[in-house]
């Protein structure tokens, strides 16, 4: 038996891959997106990671929804919005600790004495 629109929730609930293939298929221009307006200034990688872990998750937590065909779209909305969220507060995080990194950096370089001034 093959998914379809009427069956892929509960195909999906017992781990078939063919209603993963169709959600990807059904589900990947509101996902791409949503996940790309979250992440519009990020690098085409990290937007793919994203919407990958989008579609992990629903594969993961296919037992936890329960609902109608109509409430999974908000289902599959709502987890990438918090996937893509979070992806940019990584991303922030890691800019700023980088940055930290390069004036702490900076800094020890200025407090260094400066040898030719000692020599003398």
């Amino acid at each position: 038996m093959k998914s379809s629109s009427t069956n892929f929730i509960l195909r999906l609930k017992r781990q078939k891959e063919d209603a993963l293939d169709y959600i990807i298929d059904t589900y990947m221009p509101l996902v791409k997106t949503i996940t790309t307006k979250i992440l519009n200034n990020m690098k085409r990688q990290d937007i793919d990671e994203c919407i990958n872990d989008v579609f992990l998750t629903v594969w993961q937590n296919a037992h936890q929804f329960h609902g109608e065909i109509e409430d999974f779209k908000k289902w599959i909305r709502m987890i990438t919005k918090y996937k893509a969220i979070d992806r940019y507060r990584q991303a922030q995080k890691q800019i700023t600790h980088e940055q930290s990194d390069v004036s702490h950096k900076l800094e020890a370089i200025s407090l260094q004495p400066d040898i030719s001034v000692l020599k003398r």
